[in-house]
């Protein structure tokens, strides 16, 4: 059964006329900031699946965005009680950029905040996604990029696989709990790989996704849900 099937037959015809409710939780990717932390509601990626699932069902869906910019994996744990007192139906959980960047002796630190993360939420009834992260520059920003210095970082972290643990990481804590994954990181993973540039899908040059590539997000959530 299809997550958006579990959802829908758990409001049943009773609740027909109550509006599917989705939370997105995560870090400033989910809190919809762009370039120079530039906030755009209209093109982050919930926004975007918000409007293919309402061409899709026939009853109301609200979003919730629980993202905060800067938020680790244990920071989102320490406030996931926002999260629970909403009660949605379904929560996307997205953290690991911020996690990566304290290299992998956090690795283990931030597993098990993302166990922890989806054990609450599922002990609450609630439904879980893990979007996994999208791949940060794997090489340093342009010298006048006010991020560049922090760039250098993060390239390394890219291009030394410390990323890719910690998205596997969050993979293997979604599959102890049978929990579906929208694997992102790995469709950047694999256009890199093709030879596209992907540092020029990120609107900050650093870790934020442009406006259009905030559509691969939505585009592998809506096959979490649908297909």
């Amino acid at each position: 059964m299809k997550t958006a099937e579990k959802i829908l037959s758990k409001i049943g015809d009773k609740k027909a006329a109550s509006p599917v409710t989705i939370a997105f939780f995560g870090d400033s990717v989910t809190a919809a900031a762009f370039e120079d932390d530039i906030i755009d509601n209209n093109s982050v990626y919930h926004n975007i699946l918000y409007i293919m699932i309402k061409e899709r069902l026939s009853i109301e869906v609200k979003i919730l965005n629980f993202g905060v910019n800067g938020e680790t994996a244990t920071d989102g744990l320490r406030r996931i009680g926002e999260v629970l007192s909403a009660k949605p139906d379904l929560c996307v959980a997205a953290f690991g950029l911020n996690d990566c960047v304290g290299g992998i002796n956090r690795l283990v630190k931030y597993e098990n905040a993302m166990r922890e993360i989806i054990k609450t939420l599922l002990s609450s009834k609630i439904e879980v996604i893990i979007l996994t992260q999208n791949m940060m520059n794997t090489k340093p920003a342009n010298k006048d990029n006010p991020h560049y210095e922090f760039s250098q970082i993060t390239a390394q972290i890219v291009t030394n696989g410390i990323q890719e643990s910690y998205v596997n990481a969050a993979k293997d804590a979604a599959n102890q709990y049978s929990v579906p994954v929208a694997d992102c990181f790995s469709i950047w993973k694999a256009l890199y790989k093709s030879g596209v540039d992907t540092d020029k899908m990120l609107s900050n040059g650093v870790n934020h996704p442009t406006r259009d590539a905030h559509k691969i997000f939505a585009d592998e959530l809506y096959k979490v849900l649908f297909l």
